[in-house]
């Protein structure tokens, strides 16, 4: 039998949804069991959230995610059905999901049958699983809970305006959790005479951050008992207290301890892990007789409503319900219940206490643990499930690892595809690794990148001794980038960065790259702009494409074409603004003639538009056919490189305009190799500027100006070039002397002994981490200072960083008068402001940021490297001592 594999785990750790939360639980445990994991977040952006984590669970979680893969694993996709993936270069892969109606959306069905097997957690969801169509083989991975984290034992939540019987209710305001039945009974059930409270933890659907959270509750609230229950208003009914911010995880323990019931009148649940959290408290849960929770909630350990019927689910508010069945609980069954607990406490404590007995018995995480080292020994013992890794290559010490999401046809990663195979044929690389996170398809036998996707598939994929690692970047994995632990790193943008870098990749490019290289020069310079180093950058030429377009392959048919056919493609919202002022020029251009038809590319797929977009420019056009007389026709299919290669065949001009992307370059090259007229938009925004410039270049000219066009020989030579000097290791030399002097050295406060230095990553919420880790290590009477860079490439305003500061302290538990001093400095992030804030601070706040952290470690500086309180001042400490010790060469003191 073959060694038991390790796992890649794939989902969200560090944000407050019922995924995380079950993730941080299954992974603490497999830990404990000694089962090899290297975790690969996924996020849904929740400001602050991680670093209200316990601390001991966040060290355990940072350290997984800072694992290489192991050396032959089985990769775990923990998220909802619809975002599974099947990954060519991944033996096995298994899908953790779950559901909470009676069968699945029918576009979850596909996905989860292109897995090897699903992990589910209940019979109930097997059977809707099976019952929705998914025929892979189902195995059940329980849920569990921590017992010792939730326990009768925790102080309550401080809470005022609490009285009497308390109910609590946590749930994300929708109505699958049952809120109009919980408001139905609660106003059955009592009158405001009654010592009750009803507590609901709770915000409106995906504003778990909002601000506004608690009129927009109370005003739902309103309109119910308004209009649903006879006219009542808040005054009319017992107290309901709504708590709408955020609670840590750390105190959602306490919240529970404050509960004599939780009731929650779900119409489905696909687990029902705060069930768990309240059964393990000591808390006697009321939950709906229906789905998955009944594995471990039943008549003797809690309360169970009673159903009206299983009828049609709401389609309007979440449309994934559509056409599916759920549960609609009995209010009436539920004011009896709510009535008895409120009655009979004594009842109500021994439910509690047979819940928490059954949650420390029979539901604790390592449960969850052996289901899954029994299938990981099941796996392995399958040799056509998981083939051998075979070892790397033993002639040459070099490897270089690529994670890109290439060769599956598309037209727009065409560039990417001719530099992944020029990266591929390196000789100076033992092996080429393909990233897991990856939707890669295989190319055809013919294409020429087909002997480098072979290579990707046959090399180990062990990352740990990896010299270079080239990822090339997507929108949709802004979460998933997550930087090597080994070797050089080299950042290709794709068509993610145009002529501006969106401001979540601002750290990733400015700050953490080795090297970043653009297909464009308008992409080099977005990223000059926002402070990358020019020694850095690299703008990638662009292949001609002629083995795959050659200029005498087929055209694309036009219906009703008439005469002069006039190409412009539209790929984003900028792009959407130039063809406002294109059809306002339309009559009095050069262009407009009684047989010409303008035709519109509307590509959908991988553009940046938003969902109005389409129909908003549509609108535009059919007004402009109208107003300006102008002979459009559009076409909205997804292209690959050959059907955008007819198209521009067809057409006798082609319209590009100034606001480049890689999709608009791709058709400036195809006409200039297919020598159609290639007409650029002026770049001005007036009127009159508008008219249309007619410099036509042809394919004999072997640079435009915005890409330089090559063979793929020479290509391949330039990028063997860069690879080589990457694989030398560079040379660091101390400066002899730091420069102090600018702007940084004299706001940087010197009257503190210690000055904490940061340069944040504000988009993520990393640095309202930073700074509530801050305030909670120091006071105001402790003598420091943190120095954070406000980085306006991050487009964070200065009132968001000061809303951001007053709300770390005050999670911290300390005033405006209490914490310790925070300097936010306006500077930009430039190679010598970094150098003289070195100089100017004694230790460096460097987690999220390797490079700082390099360079402070070069020099001497005591380093931060997680947010423990206790590490703060144990790099206090170091920096008092290090400020302490004579310079080397001077002579000792001397005694009198």
């Amino acid at each position: 039998m073959s060694a038991t594999p390790g796992i890649v785990w794939l989902g969200p750790v560090f944000d407050p949804s019922g995924y995380a939360d079950e993730a941080r639980g299954i992974l603490g445990a497999l830990d404990g069991a000694k089962v090899p994991v290297a975790v690969r977040p996924m996020e849904r952006v929740s400001v602050g959230f991680r670093e209200g984590l316990p601390a001991a669970e966040r060290a355990i979680l940072d350290r997984l995610i800072a694992q290489p893969l192991p050396k032959s694993y089985v990769m775990v996709q923990h998220v909802t059905a619809d975002g599974f993936y099947r990954a060519s270069s991944v033996e096995y892969m298994v899908g953790r999901t779950m559901f909470e109606t009676d069968s699945l959306p029918p576009t979850w069905v596909e996905p989860a049958n292109a897995m090897d097997e699903l992990w589910l957690p209940s019979a109930f969801n097997a059977e809707t699983f099976r019952r929705a169509g998914v025929t892979v083989p189902i195995h059940l991975v329980p849920g569990g809970i921590d017992s010792t984290t939730y326990c009768p034992e925790i102080a309550p939540l401080p809470i005022a305006g609490l009285r009497g019987t308390i109910f609590l209710s946590v749930f994300e305001w929708r109505l699958r959790k049952g809120w109009d039945v919980l408001l139905r009974a609660w106003v059955d059930a009592f009158t405001p005479a009654d010592d009750v409270t009803l507590v609901i933890r709770t915000y409106p659907i995906d504003r778990a951050d909002g601000r506004d959270n608690l009129t927009i509750i109370n005003e739902q609230i309103a309109q119910f008992l308004h209009h649903s229950c006879g006219g009542r208003t808040r005054t009319d009914v017992a107290p309901i207290v709504v708590l709408p911010d955020k609670i840590a995880a750390r105190d959602m323990p306490a919240l529970y301890r404050i509960a004599h019931a939780y009731v929650s009148p779900t119409r489905g649940e696909g687990w029902g892990r705060p069930f768990m959290e309240a059964m393990a408290s000591g808390v006697p849960v009321i939950a709906t007789r229906w789905s998955a929770h009944l594995a471990f909630l039943n008549d003797e350990n809690g309360y169970l409503i009673d159903l009206d019927d299983v009828g049609p689910a709401d389609g309007i508010e979440v449309p994934l319900y559509a056409e599916q069945q759920w549960a609609n609980p009995s209010a009436a069954h539920l004011t009896q219940l709510l009535q008895r607990v409120h009655g009979d406490p004594g009842e109500a404590r021994a439910v509690g206490t047979r819940a928490r007995a059954d949650m420390v018995r029979d539901w604790p995480w390592s449960r969850a643990a052996d289901a899954i080292r029994g299938r990981l020994r099941q796996i392995a013992g399958h040799q056509a499930f998981l083939p051998a890794v075979p070892s790397a290559p033993s002639t040459a010490d070099r490897q270089l690892r690529l994670a890109a999401r290439l060769f599956d046809g598309n037209a727009w990663h065409y560039p990417s595809e001719q530099l992944a195979s020029a990266v591929a044929e390196f000789s100076g690389a033992a092996c080429v690794v393909h990233n897991s996170a990856d939707h890669a398809l295989r190319p055809s036998w013919s294409d020429r990148v087909r002997p480098a996707w072979q290579a990707m598939q046959r090399h180990d994929r062990d990352t740990t001794a990896s010299d270079i690692t080239l990822t090339f970047l997507s929108r949709d994995d802004v979460h998933e980038v997550i930087p090597p632990t080994h070797g050089a790193w080299i950042v290709y943008t794709g068509d993610v960065v145009a002529d501006t870098v969106p401001s979540e990749w601002v750290r990733t490019l400015r700050d953490q790259a080795t090297e970043v290289w653009t297909p464009t020069h308008d992409a080099l310079n977005a990223c000059l702009r926002v402070g990358v180093d020019p020694d850095r950058l690299w703008q990638a030429p662009f292949v001609t494409p002629n083995d795959r377009c050659p200029p005498d392959g087929p055209r694309m048919p036009i219906e009703g074409r008439a005469g002069q056919l006039v190409l412009y493609p539209v790929f984003d919202e900028q792009q959407e603004a130039d063809l406002a002022r294109l059809v306002e020029a339309w009559p009095t251009s050069a262009l407009a003639c009684d047989t010409a038809t303008l035709l519109v590319l509307l590509p959908n797929e991988g553009t940046r538009r938003s969902p109005r977009s389409r129909d908003r420019l549509l609108t535009l056009l059919a007004k402009g056919s109208v107003e300006h007389r102008v002979p459009v026709r559009v076409d909205g299919r997804s292209l690959t490189l050959e059907e955008t290669a007819a198209f521009v065949r067809s057409a006798d001009v082609v319209i590009t305009s100034p606001h480049t992307t890689v999709r608009a370059d791709i058709v400036h090259r195809l006409a200039l190799l297919f020598e159609r007229p290639a007409v650029q938009l002026a770049a001005s925004g007036d009127a009159a500027a508008a008219q249309l410039t007619l410099e036509v270049t042809t394919s004999g000219t072997s640079s435009v100006g915005r890409m330089d066009i090559i063979s793929y020989d020479a290509l391949r030579e330039q990028v063997g070039k860069r690879l080589s000097a990457l694989l030398v290791p560079p040379t660091y030399e101390v400066p002899r002397t730091l420069r102090t002097s600018g702007v940084a050295a004299a706001v940087v406060p010197s009257a503190h002994t210690t000055r904490f230095l940061a340069f944040p990553d504000w988009c993520s919420g990393k640095g309202a981490g930073i700074m509530r880790s801050y305030c909670e290590t120091f006071t105001a009477d402790d003598d420091v200072v943190l120095v954070l860079a406000e980085d306006a490439a991050q487009h964070v305003s200065r009132d968001a960083l000061l809303r951001m500061v007053n709300e770390a302290s005050q999670l911290a538990g300390r005033s405006a008068d209490t914490r310790p001093p925070i300097v936010l400095l306006p500077d930009a992030i430039t190679a010598a402001a970094r150098e003289a804030l070195l100089a100017a601070c004694q230790v460096v706040v460097g987690f999220d940021d390797p490079p700082l952290a390099h360079a402070a470690r070069r020099i001497g500086m005591p380093v931060v490297q997680t947010l423990l309180s206790q590490v703060w001042r144990q790099r206090q400490a170091d920096a008092i001592k290090r400020a302490a010790r004579p310079p080397k060469g001077s002579a000792p003191p001397t005694s009198s």
